[in-house]
């Protein structure tokens, strides 16, 4: 129904020449029929309750039971004549808000904050669920049916009233006001790059001294964001910042006002250079997540003190494993987590951002490299990680036999971990593109609010309709060969064995990075993912097992050169490390690792972050903004063409006039 006028308005409508129609005594009726404060009349509320057991959403019966009431209290309404008599007073009534003004409010209300609206979401995302039965959700079809959605809610009636929600919108016409407001861009190829520019939240300048952004929902239930914000410092994780992290994610993990919890990393980055057109095209890898676990800090803190060195990596480490166990964690109280990797990830951080019991979304410039490197502080692959793989044995495209091994083996100049790889491996959910991020961030966001069990299925719903092809992986390519070294859980020396038989590109590449590794380290990584692999190992098993071989590596002999060539002792490459003892591996596995007793606190050393200036930045960023605010064109990548930028395009490319 429309809205109560006013008086004077209504007495102004009534001069409308089409009022001849009714007599003076039928206007006075529909007038006051139609002015009748129906809201506040107890009686007819109690009424339309017991005649309804559910709210009438047909304004048609509820304009029926109106007249019904009225036609008791005071005279009888014809109706036919009385939707006349509407239909003419609201042609005639001055419109104090056009319907352009109408259509912009509409776009601009905050449906992520009404209450009222998110209560409905878990419906309605259950309801496109069945309209496409066993289908994914394409984004058209999503966006169709949420703006229907959130129409039929701004325009319906509230419950045994004539108001409404928020306001009367036609959608048919709103549709007609949002084609016609579209501007045609200058550029015939925009569609190739309009918005994809610079992201927003890049654009943002965040505090140096600020490790962790917390973003909380705009209602009384939704989700937490946590951004690791810290891009000036490479988002290096210390104890201090490990702790602070975990407190936040316990705080999301407890607090039922939140659904869910997002993790989100706002990579640091480097100039991307021009490249030679004639070039190949190559991958370059600017952006990166974390500089990972402040290892070598933290050693570099101890000085020449072996003891101190090996509980402080132990403390840090014991703070890491700790945070992941709380994201792993599976219980009638965890809350669904999505983690969202833009960037390099370090060896040392791979199961923060890669953990299997989080939805892990990933761009095109993420990637991440697990083989062994003797000179790490923390060398032992992330077991709980390599698992994963052996959960893909049912899917469609399952990875070679022995690709677990493989992985922990391969050096970086070999085997890259990327979109395609991860997502075959079981280590990563979704693929987004990069161009797609801010607008998928959002609609996460926006979905979040659906209580518990639908939090998780609401969010994915926008995940499976951003979610693009990777690309084929690398994994395939060398199939045949990694099943015939690495399949049937091999010992080093037959993997050696094998890969001199082979006499390829690919198996000398191995075999040069694997003689260059400790003969020790080396029996043990091969030892611990043949047994993650063969057993049925729980997640938390992994970790354990993992962290206990990192502090007995820590305890070895060969530990001791890498210390001493980081602390400059040695200054140089280790040219040779102790010869296998199978005591040593043996013991590696069978000592458990024990809690840090109070008596080695005073040998724990925690590296602490030393913060760059913020107002110096500020000021180089003043300086560059001053001198490249002038005197600048945008090139069309596409056309070459220089110019202006046409107003609503997003910058792409930037070059200095000549």
């Amino acid at each position: 129904m429309t809205p109560t006028t006013t008086e004077d308005s209504s007495q102004e409508a009534y001069q409308s020449d089409q009022f001849s129609l009714f007599s003076p005594e039928e206007l006075k009726k529909f007038h006051e029929f139609h002015s009748y404060d129906w809201n506040n009349d107890a009686e007819f509320q109690k009424g339309l309750k017991a005649i309804y057991s559910t709210t009438p959403t047909d304004e048609k019966e509820l304009l029926k039971a109106k007249q019904f009431y009225f036609s008791r209290i005071k005279y009888p309404i014809d109706l036919d004549n009385y939707l006349q008599f509407e239909t003419i007073l609201n042609s005639s009534i001055p419109k104090s808000k056009d319907n352009d003004s109408v259509y912009a409010r509409f776009d601009e209300y905050s449906f992520s904050t009404d209450e009222k609206f998110l209560s409905g979401l878990p419906n309605i995302i259950t309801g496109l669920a069945k309209n496409k039965p066993g289908a994914i959700v394409d984004k058209a079809f999503y966006d169709r049916e949420m703006l229907k959605a959130r129409a039929f809610y701004y325009s319906r009636v509230v419950p045994y009233t004539c108001k409404r929600f928020v306001e009367s919108l036609d959608l048919a016409e709103y549709l007609s006001w949002k084609e016609a407001k579209k501007v045609a861009p200058a550029c015939p190829y925009a569609h190739l790059w309009q918005n994809k520019g610079i992201r927003e939240e890049e654009e943002e300048q965040s505090d140096s001294n600020e490790f962790i952004k917390v973003e909380h929902p705009q209602t009384s239930l939704g989700a937490l964001t946590l951004s690791i914000a810290s891009p000036q410092t490479n988002n290096l994780m210390t104890s201090e910042r490990l702790r602070s992290l975990k407190d936040e994610v316990d705080q999301a993990m407890s607090d039922p006002k939140y659904s869910a919890l997002i993790i989100t990393t706002r990579c640091s980055q480097i100039a991307v250079p021009e490249q030679d057109p004639d070039a190949p095209i190559t991958n370059f890898d600017h952006k990166t997540t974390t500089a990972g676990l402040a290892l070598k800090e933290t050693l570099l803190e101890c000085d020449d003190d072996i003891e101190a060195v090996q509980n402080s990596l132990e403390s840090l480490q014991k703070d890491y494993y700790s945070l992941v166990k709380l994201l792993e964690r599976k219980d009638e109280s965890s809350k669904p987590v999505f983690n969202l990797i833009d960037g390099e990830i370090p060896r040392s951080t791979s199961l923060f951002y890669l953990s299997p019991n989080q939805n892990r979304v990933i761009t095109e410039h993420a990637f991440t490299h697990l083989g062994i490197n003797s000179y790490s502080n923390a060398p032992i692959p992330p077991l709980g990680l390599l698992k994963c793989i052996s959960d893909q044995d049912k899917s469609a495209r399952v990875p070679p036999k022995g690709s677990a091994l493989y992985i922990s083996l391969a050096p970086p100049n070999l085997l890259l971990l990327r979109g395609p790889e991860l997502l075959r491996l079981g280590m990563a959910d979704y693929f987004i593109p990069d161009a797609k991020y801010v607008d998928t961030l959002k609609e996460m966001k926006n979905n979040a609010p659906c209580p518990a069990p639908h939090t998780e299925e609401a969010i994915k719903v926008v995940l499976e309709m951003h979610k693009a092809y990777a690309g084929p992986d690398k994994i395939g390519v060398w199939q045949k060969e990694i099943e015939q070294v690495f399949g049937d859980f091999p010992s080093v020396s037959q993997i050696l064995e094998r890969l001199r038989d082979i006499k390829k590109p690919w198996s000398d590449g191995l075999i040069q990075h694997l003689e260059k590794q400790s003969p020790t380290l080396l029996d043990v990584v091969v030892r611990a993912v043949n047994q993650v692999m063969k057993e049925d190992m729980s997640l938390e098993a992994c970790l354990d097992l993992e962290e206990q071989l990192n502090v007995q590596w820590r305890r070895t002999e060969d530990f001791k050169f890498v210390v001493e060539d980081q602390t400059g002792e040695k200054s140089g490459h280790i040219s040779s490390w102790l010869d296998l003892d199978s005591d040593v591996v043996n013991r590696m596995f069978l000592e458990r690792t024990t809690l840090l007793s109070s008596t080695t606190e005073n040998k724990i050393k925690e590296y602490r972050l030393v913060m760059p200036s913020t107002e110096s930045n500020e000021e180089t960023e003043s300086e560059e903004t001053t001198e490249t605010s002038e005197d600048e064109i945008f090139v069309c990548p596409v056309t070459g063409m220089r110019g202006k930028m046409p107003a609503g395009h997003a910058p792409v490319a930037i070059q200095p006039t000549a």
